[in-house]
């Protein structure tokens, strides 16, 4: 999958912590860093617009611009899959929910809202305040498409966004 993915999208030409290629304007490519210019990211637009396709091309770019080690990926995708599944067997995914996995999301929440009090205790007991002094933690990326469909098919679902929104960055945790 790495070899498919290095042939087939852009590589940031930049380093950083997650780099990334969004496209070229006036004659210029467009690169961010999601831990330098994030932590987060919203792609808005109406149906048909291209969402799913301009997602897709910051996850490849991220996953072929990142350390191996260093980045981890969180794939929720509420089109049953089909915008994110390619991602689902690349070695850096974790895991892959969609809106057919009903009998795991509220699993998945929990996992997810326990990874984030995993992070905190973790530094915590290293007494450091931020993911940037710990080297050997990778970031986790938690990529979701079709955010609507999301918070309403759970309970659950709202909070735990939430919460990585608003202590994401100091945890290493960031949300596309």
């Amino acid at each position: 999958k790495r070899l498919e993915l290095r042939s087939s999208f852009y590589k940031a030409s930049k380093p950083g912590l997650l780099p990334f290629w969004a496209g070229i304007a006036e004659a210029a490519d467009l690169e961010f860093d999601l831990a330098r210019d994030g932590p987060h990211a919203l792609i808005v637009g109406a149906t048909g617009s291209g969402k799913s396709e301009f997602l897709k091309l910051i996850t490849s770019s991220m996953l072929v611009s990142s350390n191996e080690k260093s980045l981890q990926l969180v794939l929720i995708d509420f089109k049953g899959g089909a915008a994110l599944r390619s991602y689902a067997e690349h070695p850096a995914t974790l895991t892959l929910v969609t809106d057919l996995d009903e009998g795991r999301l509220e699993r998945f929440w929990l996992y997810l809202a326990g990874e984030l009090k995993r992070r905190e205790r973790l530094l915590a007991e290293r007494r450091v305040s931020s993911i940037e002094h710990l080297k050997d933690l990778p970031r986790l990326l938690v990529i979701a498409d079709e955010l609507p469909a999301i918070i309403s098919a759970h309970q659950l679902s709202l909070g735990t966004l939430d919460a990585i929104a608003a202590r994401g960055r100091s945890l290493g945790v960031h949300l596309i």
